[in-house]
């Protein structure tokens, strides 16, 4: 046994290691762009223009600074997709952000992208649901902890972004609610329970809509998305949720749609493990933001009497130049603990282990296929203190450790593949 006062310390070392090494809070934002590089009908060259549209969202990007951006009605052509990269986003001494790849298996002429921060995320991969009007963007993103390139660990989010299928009647509701099941089963076949998101434009009028309550009341209680405001009811064309609709920031007028605002259309929906912080994400109480919204424009224009003030100036007008919609972010605090969660670049095995440990470490290897792993604990000088080899079948194995006759301390332990895979964690002993 080891005196109580050591005891502390290591406690103490462990919590401040963690908290210093392993927590951010980071911005997610969503915003459909109104026909960005695309247009039709009165979205002409004057009253689309992209050039402006770049200054406006320039501002609008430097006030919210965030480190997830999904947008709706992007240009099929990669240019555009660029070029807010170029001109919005990697301006005035940033670098960091690049975005996703394109698809467009639906073949329509406006897209979903994502643009990260690199120095906080990667994209491990991103794939299409197809089936609905357009296609359902999928991104998983791993965070880049302090430690990732040494102990390998890190927390993801998976990311859906859509835009769903339009018309207030039963044909719009029904396709709706058809892209809707296209995500819930899909979701269905995936590890759960995860850190998912899901958000874009869902042209939904109502949270009775049948794909609406599909989202946040699925039969299946294990992957239900919440709303983070809580603010589920009849939306459109109610006072009642003036201060949470996203649609329209015009009352008339060229490419922009009328009628002033009176819809929630846009929406970053969480699933129960960000809202409640059992994976190492968690949402932000309170910084949900319908940026713009007041909340006194209902059937108003962004720009009518009274005087917005619910940011600059100078936002709000960017905002009305931009788009007939009004963008949402919400903070999330990732708190990436030292044990093993998932392991990434491309190896073909995961581990979890119990961490801190007194006798004992319990190793759980996930693999992709059966072989011969070894097993390697070093001391801080580097010298290696237990060593072992153990066959993993059936794709999992337990391995428990013995680690009673050590010192209490800090160690390094490194998992190892027949194949010459390799991830290192650091293990506190006490």
């Amino acid at each position: 046994m080891i005196k109580k006062s050591l005891l502390n310390f290591f406690l103490i070392l462990f919590v401040c290691f963690s908290s210093l090494q392993a927590q951010d809070t980071v911005r997610v934002m969503q915003y459909n762009l109104l026909y960005y590089g695309y247009n039709i009908f009165d979205c002409n060259a004057t009253s689309n223009n992209v050039n402006k549209k770049n200054a406006a969202l320039r501002e609008i990007i430097d006030y919210v600074k965030p480190d997830i951006f999904t947008v709706n009605e992007i240009s099929k052509y990669v240019s555009f997709h660029d070029q807010i990269l170029d001109s919005v986003l990697n301006i005035n001494g940033v670098s960091c952000f690049a975005r996703a790849g394109l698809t467009n298996f639906s073949n329509t002429v406006i897209l979903n992208q994502l643009y990260y921060n690199t120095d906080k995320f990667g994209l491990k991969n991103q794939y299409a649901l197809l089936g609905g009007d357009r296609d359902i963007n999928v991104y998983k993103l791993y965070y880049k902890s302090p430690d990732l390139v040494w102990s390998g660990d890190t927390v993801f989010i998976t990311i859906f972004v859509a835009h769903l299928a339009t018309s207030n009647n039963s044909v719009g509701q029904a396709n709706r609610d058809n892209e809707a099941a296209i995500v819930m089963n899909h979701i269905a076949t995936l590890p759960n329970p995860h850190n998912y998101l899901f958000q874009g434009d869902f042209n939904m009028y109502s949270g009775s809509e049948p794909g609406f309550q599909r989202l946040i009341n699925n039969s299946n209680a294990n992957i239900r998305f919440h709303d983070p405001i809580n603010k589920v009811g009849e939306w459109s064309v109610n006072s009642t949720y003036a201060a949470y609709h996203t649609q329209s920031t015009h009352t008339s007028g060229d490419c922009f749609i009328g009628g002033g605002l009176d819809d929630r259309f846009d929406f970053i929906l969480a699933s129960l493990p960000i809202i409640m912080e059992t994976q190492g994400v968690k949402y932000v109480p309170g910084s949900y933001t319908t940026l713009g919204q007041d909340g006194l424009h209902f059937n108003k224009a962004l720009i009518d009497s009274p005087t917005n003030n619910s940011a600059p100036a100078n936002i709000i007008q960017a905002l009305y130049n931009m788009s007939d919609h009004l963008p949402v972010y919400l903070d999330l605090k990732i708190n990436q603990t030292p044990a093993g969660v998932e392991y990434i670049a491309g190896q073909s095995f995961g581990v979890t282990f119990n961490n801190p440990v007194f006798d004992e470490c319990v190793l759980n290897i996930k693999t992709q296929a059966d072989g011969n792993f070894r097993i390697s604990l070093f001391d801080i000088t580097g010298r290696c203190v237990r060593n072992t080899n153990v066959d993993v079948f059936g794709g999992s194995a337990q391995i428990t450790l013995d680690l009673s006759s050590l010192s209490a301390g800090l160690y390094f332990l490194n998992v190892s593949s027949v194949r010459q895979q390799s991830v290192s964690f650091r293990l506190i002993k006490l």
